[in-house]
């Protein structure tokens, strides 16, 4: 059996060796789009575990999702933790920067779990603005603490208050008997 042999000329070469290459990365990056965007979709109106599957895959894929970070950041203050928490996640992976916006958004969250998931995350990123983002809220959580310390506090004062006047009116209507 003979080889098959082809000749090519300077020309037809440069353009095998450029033109296959190029073709190959635009390719990619064609089929990478559409896929972040079947992703997103699937995000956006699939059953749980179809949302949990795109949200495995968006992270994997890394920053060349970057465009379903919208999609994420939604997901991010969904009802279920798990998704949440996964969102959350793959936000952290596709893009950092972008995910001490969103986890600052998510940390003034007024669901707990919200916050729970963005302050852990905020932590493990350990860039200065997440510590400042962190460090705000451990003041706010100093003050509140300390404020409702003094609330009980007021409290305690008021109710001994209240104990001793019902002592001393007891102590009056047994001496006076009214």
């Amino acid at each position: 059996m003979s080889a098959i042999k082809f000749s090519f000329s300077k020309k037809q070469k440069i353009l095998l060796l450029v033109g296959v290459p190029l073709a190959l990365v635009i390719n990619y990056f064609v089929s990478n789009a559409q896929e972040v965007d079947r992703l997103t979709a699937q995000l956006e109106r699939g059953s749980p575990e179809l949302q949990m599957e795109a949200i495995d895959k968006l992270a994997q894929m890394g920053s060349s999702a970057d465009g379903a970070l919208d999609a994420l950041a939604l997901a991010s203050r969904d009802s279920d933790a798990t998704l949440r928490s996964a969102a959350i996640r793959a936000i952290v992976i596709i893009d950092r920067r972008e995910a001490i916006e969103i986890l600052e958004q998510a940390f003034d969250s007024r669901d707990m779990g919200v916050r729970m998931d963005a302050a852990e995350a905020l932590s493990r990123m350990g860039s200065k603005k997440a510590q400042a983002i962190l460090s705000r809220s451990e003041a706010h959580a100093q003050n509140s603490y300390e404020r409702a310390q003094m609330q009980g506090w007021a409290k305690g004062l008021r109710r001994e208050y209240e104990q001793k006047k019902k002592k001393k009116y007891r102590r009056h209507k047994k001496i006076y008997g009214d």
